[in-house]
């Protein structure tokens, strides 16, 4: 599941590079934290975690992604929003 977190990090990355031929271009939000304890709705769900985001924006349309990853158990988290 990493693979494919960061792989969809990468395309959506890469997607900030195009700008459309309108005069608006597309505007982009990128992050990470790094968490001591990833906690779901009060459940201990894993330890330490890194936690990366991406928001992109372009004429009025909004697409954000978001993941949760432990770097010592299995539970992983990805979420879209559009």
């Amino acid at each position: 599941m990493k693979k494919e977190l960061f792989s969809v990090i990468a395309f959506m990355m890469a997607i900030v590079t195009f700008k459309a031929e309108a005069a608006e271009p597309v505007k982009a939000d990128l992050g990470a934290d790094i968490v001591s304890t990833y906690v779901w709705r009060g459940t201990k769900m894993d330890g330490l975690a890194i936690q990366p985001s991406l928001g992109l924006e372009w004429e009025g349309l909004s697409f954000g992604a978001w993941g949760s990853t432990g770097f010592t158990g299995d539970f992983r988290e990805l979420d879209f929003t559009l």
